[in-house]
């Protein structure tokens, strides 16, 4: 819809502006005032014609028009060295006789709107040729007749394509009838996979099992070693618990040696037998050595309950791995543990 025409230069018109309405918009005026010219503008802005410079105004020399509507602005400068037309800030130049192709576009309005005042009545007098050539222009009945020629031929071509398609998928359906049998094998195939990786996962988890019964195994080799050791340890106790008899009986021989020494020189009589003496002498030098064997097996003792906590905090961590690795059911019969 048109909004705002502004004139300048154009015949009669220096400077004009007119703001058009919502619905008809009527000029109103006396005679020779330039009423006319306001619509010979608007055609000259929007057909470029008349051709040439025979509208301007002799004092300005020089034409612009402007048109607001609601695709934009058009403008077109006329005068003896220039004639370019501007549209939403782009410049149209060396255009011909016709108006730029985007402006025709954006305004949509053709010569037959423009009837001027001394005009005939519209068609009335016109031939039938004229008429014909009018109504054509207006409905475009040529872009209809081509538009059917080409939705026929469009039609004929999508017949054809139509067939050979249909033909392609016949042949098709007929070769998949064929070969029917893909499909189970394509699900023979998807088992297979499945108990492929069934087989991984369960390959994996015996390897994780043997590797814990060998640590197990290795464990238990540890522990009966442990075992060994502490029987040991025990016999070692056993000799201690000796050792320490020996050692208060050997106490008490040295005291009686010592005083046997003592009355040895003032007896005037010969002294009495002191092989049971010598007896215990050799006793406690066989206690001496069994003494030194008794302390060996002691430092054995302490290694070996070094040995016994070294087993048993790697049994716990033992424990513990195999328990987080099986969890709650037994991995060979699957039953909750």
């Amino acid at each position: 819809m048109f909004e705002k025409f502004q004139i300048r230069g154009f015949q009669k018109h220096k400077d004009l502006t007119i703001e058009f309405g919502e619905g008809v918009t009527t000029i109103i005026g006396p005679s020779d005032k330039g009423k006319s010219a306001i619509l010979r503008a608007l055609e000259c802005l929007i057909t470029n014609e008349p051709s040439g410079t025979s509208y301007l105004n002799w004092e300005t020399n020089s034409a612009a028009m402007r048109l607001f509507f609601d695709g934009g602005i058009i403008k077109k400068i006329r005068n003896s060295k220039k004639h370019v037309y501007e549209f939403n800030e782009e410049v149209y130049k060396s255009f011909g006789v016709n108006v730029p192709e985007p402006i025709v576009r954006a305004l949509n309005v053709s010569p037959l709107s423009f009837q001027s005042q001394f005009d005939p009545p519209f068609w009335f007098s016109s031939t039938a040729g004229e008429v014909s050539r009018q109504l054509n222009q207006i409905v475009n009945l040529d872009l209809i007749d081509v538009s059917l020629a080409s939705i026929a031929s469009m039609l004929k071509t999508s017949s054809a394509k139509k067939e050979i398609l249909e033909s392609r998928l016949k042949g098709i359906t007929e070769q998949l009838e064929q070969i029917s049998y893909v499909d189970d094998i394509n699900n023979d195939l998807e088992r297979l996979e499945k108990l492929e990786k069934q087989l991984t996962d369960i390959t994996n988890r015996k390897a994780q099992l043997e590797s814990f019964i060998n640590q197990i195994n290795q464990t238990k080799k540890r522990i009966t070693t442990q075992k060994t050791i502490y029987k040991d340890g025990q016999a070692i106790l056993e000799l201690g618990k000796e050792y320490r008899v020996l050692s208060k009986r050997k106490e008490r021989l040295q005291s009686l040696l010592t005083t046997a020494q003592e009355h040895y020189g003032t007896l005037g009589k010969r002294p009495p037998s002191i092989d049971h003496l010598i007896h215990f002498a050799e006793q406690i030098k066989s206690t001496s050595k069994r003494r030194l064997r008794l302390m060996t097996l002691i430092t054995k003792s302490k290694q070996f309950d070094l040995a016994v906590f070294e087993a048993r905090r790697q049994r716990q961590n033992l424990k513990k791995q195999f328990e987080t690795e099986i969890g709650k059911t037994c991995p060979l019969c699957g039953k909750p543990q």
